[in-house]
């Protein structure tokens, strides 16, 4: 049977931490919870979705997929961003090495 790496999963303020940095780095210093909607709250279009989610990506290795931001449609929140991390994180955890 293939060996698994373990991916070690960020707290929910650990991954809140990370999107407030990556949000300073676009100019905002607002204060962001994970009641914040990306468009509404953060002022976040298509682009700066994406810039998000890619940035999330690179932090913590990920592959977030459309599907897995889809179903959120325009009212995605901080809260919902986190939960997709934590569920890409577990996603990888159940992968066996190749």
């Amino acid at each position: 049977m293939p060996e698994k790496k373990v991916f070690t999963c960020p707290s929910r303020e650990e991954i809140l931490k990370s999107i407030e940095s990556l949000m300073r780095e676009r100019g905002f210093d607002d204060p962001i919870s994970e009641s914040s909607k990306l468009e509404v709250n953060l002022g976040l279009d298509s682009l700066g979705r994406i810039e998000l989610f890619m940035g999330l990506e690179e932090i913590y290795d990920l592959d977030i997929t459309d599907s897995d931001i889809d179903p959120f449609g325009g009212g995605i929140t901080i809260g919902n961003v986190i939960n997709i991390v934590i569920a890409d994180i577990e996603k990888k955890n159940q992968k066996p090495l190749p």
